[in-house]
């Protein structure tokens, strides 16, 4: 799995209010701190990757693995604690 740092940053979160085609979901504009870095996923799970390291799928479409034209289908309907699962799953899978 390829992953990313992400380093401690402040940024500005949602959409100006006079951005064209603005959403009423991208606002208001909120100042995030990042105050400790953290290290993510490049690309999103896939319910495949998810189902073969834990074992199950809990996605709202689990007969849908692969997309008309090949495409992965993403892991979805995860918790917090799904979450934390497949890392805890993940780091004892990639012992093996």
């Amino acid at each position: 799995m390829n992953m990313v740092f992400i380093p401690p940053n402040t940024f500005t979160m949602g959409t100006p209010t006079n951005a064209v085609n603005r959403g009423t979901d991208e606002g208001p504009q909120t100042t995030v701190t990042i105050t400790h870095g953290f290290w993510i996923g490049k690309h999103e799970v896939t319910q495949r990757e998810y189902q073969a390291v834990v074992g199950s799928n809990s996605s709202g479409f689990p007969g849908v693995l692969t997309y008309s034209g090949g495409h992965s289908a993403p892991a979805s309907s995860l918790g917090s604690c799904f979450a934390s699962s497949w890392r805890a799953s993940r780091k004892d899978h990639s012992a093996r």
